[in-house]
């Protein structure tokens, strides 16, 4: 069995791992995505019920419907604060899921270059064999070697 058919397995695996890391970034940019889009929704939200508040505020409000509204601001505020945390947290997930892909993309490409330059050597060397078996050949009486090449 020769080196480049050795590492076939190996690079099947790799392979298999470049895939499965792929997936995961897609995955990841998924979840990523929507908890962005959330955190959109939840800045609209809060931006309209903040405007809301403004108006209503110089409408003239209760002490008591004007405490409600703080309450309910600054538990919004809270919600998008605390979404802004789980993007940051879902982007370093995602740009890791970036880096491994890499790497594991970089493995497969080193892989291919090995197998190859392997396989060149392979066929250089059943090249040479050839050659010389060829070279090794008796002539045979009445015919011209160096007319058959």
């Amino acid at each position: 069995m020769t080196k480049s058919q050795r590492l076939r397995p190996v690079v099947k695996f790799t392979e298999k791992k470049e895939r499965s890391a792929a997936i995961a970034v897609a995955e990841s940019k998924r979840v990523l995505d929507e908890h962005v889009l959330k955190l959109e929704h939840l800045e609209a939200y809060l931006d309209e019920y903040r405007e809301t508040f403004r108006t209503l505020g110089e409408a003239g409000l209760t002490v008591q419907k004007m405490h409600e509204y703080r309450i309910f601001l600054s538990n919004l505020e809270a919600a998008v604060t605390q979404q802004h945390a789980i993007v940051k947290m879902h982007k370093e997930t995602y740009d890791y899921s970036i880096k491994l892909w890499c790497a594991s993309r970089g493995k497969v490409k080193a892989l291919g270059t090995v197998i190859a330059r392997h396989e060149k050597k392979e066929r250089q060397e059943d090249m040479r064999r050839d050659q010389k078996e060829l070279d090794d050949r008796p002539v045979q009486p009445g015919h011209n070697h160096a007319e058959e090449k």
